[in-house]
């Protein structure tokens, strides 16, 4: 029999999180499209975080016209460069894992070629592998189910300003994962692309990116595990580093419910202070 018993008396400290993984992997590939390198400092230790950097480095560096990259079990790295890499003049292997090969990415292929993208598929028709040989893209109107993977729509997003024409997005349907979308239009705009928002349409005009320093925020969702603990114990005065009020994380919600459970949340300069009284 194991007994598991929630943790008594008063929790106090500093902790400092992880880099939030979402938009250290939005910033790997805007960078990327002006050709530059995200400082290391600024990203994720996460797996998808650190596959992509190291693809993405390997790519800029390469001398070689045709190339071969692997990214194991990252999905979000998948997604992303298969976007990526239909705007390269360059010819490109795109595999992964064995489960990776199990995993559709057929929408995002067929939302591609449909803007002009030249890709195929090596082994399962609709699953990576995937054989990409990059070409400028002119951009049109193109139609997807909102319901889809937040990862697609954001894959497009971040490169429709370089296609010629740039493109238009009309999304059918409701946007399931909101806040995932309205973070890669939050740092399009940082960067200086403007994403027009009419209804359930998404439109970018033909654009290049501003080179501009971002910080990525600490991860929302390591940070719920500390409100889990603030809020078991019998008071607490907790500090964790490198969170913002205005955040651009859905998970930031928590807030809001640690809130009903006694944890008193007080944004400060460099994060935020965790508190409970009993």
């Amino acid at each position: 029999m194991i007994n598991l018993k929630a943790p008594t008396g008063r929790v106090t400290g500093s902790v400092s999180l992880p880099i939030s993984k979402s938009e250290s992997n939005r910033l790997l590939i805007i960078k990327a499209l002006m050709e530059l390198e995200l400082d290391q400092k600024y990203i994720s230790s996460a797996e998808d975080s650190q596959t992509l950097h190291r693809i993405l480095h390997e790519f800029k560096n390469a001398s070689s016209s045709k190339l071969s990259f692997d990214v194991g079990a990252a999905g979000t790295t998948m997604r992303f460069l298969t976007a990526f890499f239909s705007i390269q003049d360059r010819e490109v292997i795109l595999t992964g894992s064995a489960r990776m090969k199990e995993r559709p990415i057929g929408i995002l292929v067929d939302a591609l070629v449909q803007l002009g993208a030249d890709i195929s598929y090596i082994e399962k028709q609709g699953y990576p592998p995937l054989l990409i040989k990059g070409k400028s893209l002119k951009g049109k109107k193109i139609k997807l189910k909102a319901g889809i993977s937040s990862q697609y729509i954001s894959a497009l997003l971040m490169v429709a300003p370089y296609f010629e024409k740039g493109m238009q997005l009309q999304l059918e349907g409701d946007l399931t994962s909101k806040p995932y979308v309205n973070m890669t239009i939050s740092l399009m705009e940082t960067f200086g692309v403007k994403v027009i928002k009419r209804e359930n349409q998404l439109s970018v005009a033909s654009a290049n990116y501003k080179n501009v320093t971002v910080i990525p925020e600490a991860d929302w969702s390591a940070a719920s595990y500390w409100y889990e603990i603030a809020a078991l114990s019998d008071s607490c005065d907790l500090k964790l580093k490198g969170l913002n009020e205005h955040s651009l994380q859905g998970d930031a919600i928590l807030v809001k419910y640690f809130e009903k459970l006694g944890v008193q949340t007080h944004f400060e300069v460099g994060g935020v202070r965790l508190t409970k009284y009993i």
